[in-house]
């Protein structure tokens, strides 16, 4: 009989924790709301590559698997287990949040899917072929988006990911190989402070990170920065591979490859 008592109340509590849970579900924040998405790289830590999985530590789900460095779409302000949850063409997924870097500023992130800042480019492709969009930076072709020398084609023009552009035709995006755009100055006052936000500075071993004069040109070194330091850089704008940075009420320019976008 005692046993049997037991057996109930065990059930009666099991119940109970349910209807909270339903009840915490229901009326609670949803992780799937992508305004609350911004673009992190991802850190493996040498581990390999990071993957969706359908839970938290549960199955895996192929088709979505992130490098050391790349870019992905995650919830900046939400977390379960230990996971964090991201969007990768169509699907959700759940990804360790250990590995991604998660930067220095709690600014949401650039979103490069915003279309304000696309412009039209003529293609270059420096031979006979055409450009064709892909589904990731090198990855998979979309053979339906083609383009031939001196085509125009609809493409962000601030934003890069490992010498890729974002690109945009007939309601889809795709990245296009950047060294086949022809690119002029970047559009707008790239001083505008309004466009700035504060990212870690990672020099990957090569000593300090200093403002230049110009792309390429004279260092400026009242400012150097080592990794770790918090940089005011511009988010959106880029010249030759170089960002511009503000810095106790100086501009200068510095190597983009070592800030932590």
């Amino acid at each position: 009989m005692k046993l049997v008592k037991k057996l109930i109340w065990a059930a009666g509590i099991t119940a109970l924790a349910q209807l909270m849970a339903v009840c915490i579900y229901a009326a609670g924040y949803d992780p799937h709301t992508l305004s609350d998405f911004g673009y992190r790289t991802v850190d493996t830590k040498g581990s390999g590559t990071l993957v969706f999985q359908e839970d938290p530590g549960g199955a895996v789900m192929s088709g979505h698997s992130f490098n050391s460095g790349d870019q992905i779409f995650v919830n900046l302000k939400w977390r379960e287990k230990g996971y964090t949850l991201a969007y990768d063409k169509g699907e959700y997924g759940f990804v360790d949040a250990a590995y991604i870097n998660w930067g220095g500023s709690p600014a949401p992130s650039y979103d490069p899917h915003n279309l304000d800042d696309f412009v039209y480019k003529t293609v270059n492709t420096k031979g006979p072929g055409n450009l064709v969009f892909q589904t990731d930076p090198g990855g998979a072709f979309m053979y339906d988006h083609q383009y031939s020398t001196g085509s125009q084609i609809y493409v962000n023009a601030y934003w890069r990911e490992n010498g890729y552009a974002l690109a945009y035709d007939n309601g889809e995006y795709g990245f296009v190989d950047a060294q086949y755009i022809v690119w002029d100055e970047p559009s707008g006052d790239p001083h505008d402070l309004s466009n700035y936000g504060y990212r870690v500075v990672d020099t990957q071993g090569d000593g300090q990170l200093v403002f230049q004069t110009d792309p390429g040109g004279d260092f400026m070194y009242a400012h150097s920065f080592n990794t770790g330091d918090l940089l005011y850089v511009n988010l959106y704008w880029r010249q030759n591979g170089y960002a511009l940075a503000y810095d106790n009420g100086s501009y200068g320019f510095v190597d983009a490859r070592y800030i932590r976008w």
